[in-house]
């Protein structure tokens, strides 16, 4: 009988507990705290360099600045997701990355980074737009001088091919039209 050998890189964290207080530092580090510079003075003539402290300012929490703090990449901190071992520690950190990021958009100022954050690191984040469609030909019209597709100016009914999308429908030039949509254009 022969037994599979794994392949692949081995794993960077040895225990979710080493993954855990590395996770723990980047957010400490993200965090404002006292840190220690030197600070370049001149006294009687001559510069010195001094130690002084500051209080750093808050860096955003991401899912990216935390795999650069690991010393790896966000498809493989993403991936630690997926083992059983890690799961819960890496879902515990993308919370956190995701609640300062939602917290951002309720503080003001740009938040076009933090929706873009939250729509393409975490599930259940989309953007949803609901179209109410007056005129199947009005639509396929604009589309056709948008794409430049071929289109049947006057079909009123039937199924409408436009690149990669088809709509089928029917149009009633006074009350409107229902539209069954299969297309990707109008998910």
């Amino acid at each position: 009988m022969t037994v599979p050998i794994k392949g692949g890189r081995p794993l960077k964290f040895k225990s979710k507990g080493a993954l855990a207080r590395s996770i723990n530092r980047y957010f400490r580090e993200c965090d404002p705290h006292v840190k220690e510079v030197d600070v370049i003075k001149t006294e009687n003539g001559k510069q010195i360099v001094v130690k002084d402290k500051i209080i750093t300012k808050q860096v955003p929490y991401t899912i990216t600045g935390l795999a650069l703090a690991l010393g790896t990449s966000r498809i493989v901190l993403l991936d630690y997701e997926n083992k059983d071992e890690y799961s819960n520690t890496i879902k515990e950190a993308k919370r956190k990355c995701e609640n300062f990021a939602e917290n951002r958009l309720f503080q003001g100022g740009q938040a076009a980074g933090p929706i873009f954050n939250l729509k393409n690191n975490y599930r259940r984040w989309k953007e949803k737009s609901e179209v109410a469609i007056s005129g199947l030909k009005d639509l396929l019209n604009e589309i056709h001088d948008e794409d430049k597709s071929t289109i049947n100016k006057e079909q009123d009914s039937g199924t409408f091919e436009v690149n990669d999308a088809v709509i089928t429908g029917t149009t009633d030039k006074d009350e409107g039209q229902e539209v069954e949509n299969k297309s990707p254009l109008l998910d």
